[in-house]
């Protein structure tokens, strides 16, 4: 199976032939494209609702809906992490929701809104950016901030999360018109 965003719907399609197995109106100004939870044949499906401002796990094989998570606000991407999804907000709160029960035992403010989401590190970190200026290390375990870093982004110019590769952190800044800054 493979999935797509088109037009305001998630499509599930079988991958082999093409034929379209199932779709799901999501809202017609959702952007966020619908995530496999595994890379496994036959894996269920994350989706962001933009009309009910929710988080639906969807079966992949039929499109039918197994929960529900109410947001009630705007999203960035989700980022899928083993049995948990983390999710960020426009109003600044990160979430951690189950994969298994849609429950979101866990969250923690950040003082700016949020507009991309979470990146995951090595050693328990997780690095969200804000809307602007700073990097928030968080505990992975207790989403505790742990440290805040100054990296002067304007709002708007960091799109994607943060990447951490061989033990560096990477964030893409667009800060020119035709030009970004790579922060390491």
């Amino acid at each position: 199976m493979v999935f797509f965003l088109a037009r305001g719907a998630v499509y599930g399609l079988q991958a082999s032939t093409g034929q379209l197995k199932w779709r799901r109106a999501v809202g017609s100004d959702s952007l966020i494209n619908p995530q496999p939870l595994s890379r496994q044949s036959g894996a269920d499906v994350i989706a962001v609702d933009s009309r009910h401002q929710e988080l639906v796990r969807l079966k992949g094989d039929s499109g039918q809906l197994v929960w529900r998570a109410p947001l009630g606000e705007a999203v960035a991407d989700p980022v899928i992490k083993g049995s948990q999804i983390l999710i960020s907000t426009q109003g600044g709160r990160l979430l951690e929701v189950d994969a298994a029960t849609g429950n979101a035992p866990r969250h923690t403010l950040i003082p700016q809104k949020l507009s991309v989401g979470v990146g995951v590190g090595d050693k328990g970190h997780l690095y969200q950016v804000g809307e602007h200026s700073n990097v928030y290390v968080l505990d992975e375990a207790t989403l505790e901030c742990r440290e805040v870093f100054y990296l002067g982004h304007k709002p708007g110019t960091v799109a994607a999360p943060p990447v951490m590769a061989l033990g560096f952190l990477f964030i893409a800044d667009n800060s020119g018109e035709n030009y970004s800054d790579l922060h390491v």
